[in-house]
C-alpha cells in the first residue's frame, strides 16, 4: 500500500542530498564550492533548515573569506564567472535570517556594480578593465539585492535589463545577452566564443 501522503519528488531529492551530508555540513565526495553554493540554496527553500543551517556554517568555515569573497580552488569556472555562486549563498543566507553570512557577501558583490550601466561584471578582470557583464550574472545578482532590500541597485539592474532588450538587433534570430561598459550590446565577437554570447532562439 502506499502511503497516504508520500513525499514529494522535491522533498525525496532533499532527502537524497542530506544522505549525502556529513555532521560538519559537508558533502560526501564534493571537492569545491561548486557542489555547495545551489545544493544550500535549494535545502533553505524546501524548508530543511537544520540542514541548510548546518551547510552554510561549513560554507562559512571552508570557503567564506572575510572580504566576503569565496574560495573558488577546485571549481574550474570559477574565475570566468566570478561571483555567480555568492548570489545563491546570499539568498540561501537571507532565508535562514543569516545576516552575518549575507552582508558581507552583498558589500562584495556591489563592489562589481557599473553604476553607469546598472550591470554586474561577472569576473575580475572585466570588472578592471570596465568591459563586459553578462545577463546570467546580472539577473541572478539582481534578485539578491531585491530580496536584501537593495532597491536602488536592484531598479538599475531592472534598467540594464530593458537596455540590452531594447539593443537586440533581431530577437526572432538572436538574443545577445552581454553588455560592454562602453561599446553597449556585444554582437561582434570570435565564432569560437558566440556561446558565451548569444543565443539562437530559433534553436
Amino acid at each position: 500500500m502506499h502511503p497516504a501522503n508520500p513525499p514529494s519528488p522535491v522533498q525525496r531529492a532533499a532527502a537524497w542530498l542530506i544522505s549525502r551530508m556529513n555532521a560538519d555540513g559537508s558533502l560526501r565526495g564534493a571537492t569545491s564550492i561548486n557542489e555547495y553554493y545551489k545544493t544550500v540554496f535549494a535545502l533553505a527553500v524546501v524548508g530543511r533548515n537544520l540542514e541548510a543551517d548546518r551547510m552554510l556554517n561549513y560554507i562559512v568555515a571552508r570557503f567564506l573569506k572575510r572580504d566576503g569573497d569565496l574560495d573558488g580552488a577546485g571549481c574550474a569556472w570559477f574565475d570566468q564567472f566570478r561571483i555567480y555562486c555568492h548570489p545563491w549563498i546570499t539568498m540561501a543566507a537571507l532565508l535562514r535570517a543569516r545576516f552575518d553570512i549575507s552582508e558581507p557577501v552583498l558589500r562584495f558583490l556591489e563592489t562589481f556594480f557599473d553604476k553607469k550601466t546598472g550591470g554586474f561584471y561577472g569576473a575580475i578582470e572585466q570588472q578592471k578593465q570596465q568591459g563586459e557583464q553578462e545577463m546570467m550574472t546580472t539577473g541572478l545578482v539582481a534578485i539578491a539585492m531585491l530580496w536584501s532590500g537593495r532597491v536602488e541597485i536592484a531598479k538599475r539592474n531592472a534598467a540594464w535589463m530593458k537596455n540590452l532588450w531594447d539593443a537586440q538587433p533581431n530577437i526572432e534570430s538572436n538574443l545577445y545577452f552581454v553588455w560592454h561598459h562602453r561599446k553597449g550590446l556585444v554582437t561582434s565577437f570570435p565564432a569560437a566564443a558566440a556561446k558565451g554570447y548569444v543565443v539562437n532562439t530559433k534553436e
